[in-house]
């Protein structure tokens, strides 16, 4: 098994701080990336005289990875607003929460949707699209009162910009409010929110 580095082991190696050979003595702590991006729990020695890190342990390489990870994933998301009406809000989380999802995860929606769009013959997502475009539901005359923040991937968004003129619909929150409508009433739609509940959250 290789070594591994424990609280207390002490080494000694170049200080790019002291532009000199030191002693550093190993802990757990946090560390910043070249971006400035914050990681905790990880295991450095810390320079004795100035207390810079100069190495970090192999065995928290993991631990680095997954934070690169959160932040390019993070890099890549859209955050976007959208208006619906209370009713309205409160049957969206009503149908999250029934699935075991949280209810303010309205992109969970969003995403079963653009699914069962993509997932479908060219004839589907038509359908879908068009369904869209025809829904006529009296909560959809209500006043919007309830503001959505949407963080959204990168393919999403671009799914859901491209669908959004095929319906003929300008307004990013009228084509939400009605793809939440639809989504009650397609029978289609309770497997895809499941699964995207299951696998996408």
């Amino acid at each position: 098994m290789r070594h591994v580095c424990k609280p207390g082991d002490k080494i000694r190696g170049v200080c790019e701080n002291c532009k000199a050979l030191a002693e550093a003595l190993y802990g757990y702590g946090t560390i910043k990336l070249d971006d400035g991006t914050a990681v905790e729990n990880v295991m450095r020695a810390l320079c004795d005289d100035c207390g810079e890190t100069i190495a970090v342990a192999h065995q928290s390489a993991p631990a680095i990875k997954s934070a690169r990870a959160k932040r390019d994933a993070e890099k890549a998301r859209l955050r976007t607003t959208v208006r619906v009406s209370r009713p309205l809000a409160d049957f969206a989380a009503s149908q999250l929460l029934d699935r075991g999802a949280n209810p303010e995860r309205l992109d969970l929606l969003l995403k079963a949707f653009v699914s069962m769009a993509l997932d479908g013959a060219s004839a589907r997502r038509t359908a879908l699209v068009n369904a869209v475009k025809a829904a006529s539901d009296p909560v959809l005359n209500l006043r919007p009162e309830v503001t959505f923040q949407l963080d959204l991937s990168r393919q999403l968004w671009a799914v859901l910009k491209e669908l959004q003129p095929q319906s003929g619909l300008r307004n990013l929150s009228d084509f939400v409010r009605r793809v939440l409508v639809v989504m009650d009433e397609d029978s289609q739609s309770d497997e895809s929110v499941r699964r995207v509940v299951l696998y996408g959250t």
